[in-house]
């Protein structure tokens, strides 16, 4: 329902937009989940624009997590295929 809305909207930034996922929550808020970081941060770009018609009256909320990685080495790469196996072992007491 919402990507058909932006699809179909005179916003031509918003058409190609994906949207994973729509949920409502018990107290009448709708989280929208799309499926890359570039479709959202598309939808808050224009959102005077699509919010008044889709649902007047409402506010844009964005949550954001923190991410913290405890006794990293300064020389470890990410991408090595032991890079979970070195985080696990020298996390561990943290991760159980």
């Amino acid at each position: 329902m919402i990507d058909n809305f932006f699809t179909q909207s005179d916003i031509v930034e918003l058409a190609g937009v994906n949207v994973h996922r729509v949920h409502t929550l018990p107290n009448g808020n709708i989280i929208v989940n799309t499926l890359t970081l570039k479709d959202a941060e598309q939808i808050p770009k224009f959102l005077d624009q699509w919010m008044v018609i889709l649902a007047p009256g409402s506010a844009l909320s964005t949550k954001s997590f923190h991410v913290v990685a405890n006794f990293i080495p300064t020389e470890f790469n990410p991408m090595a295929s032991s890079a979970h196996k070195l985080l696990w072992s020298d996390n561990a007491m943290i991760l159980k």
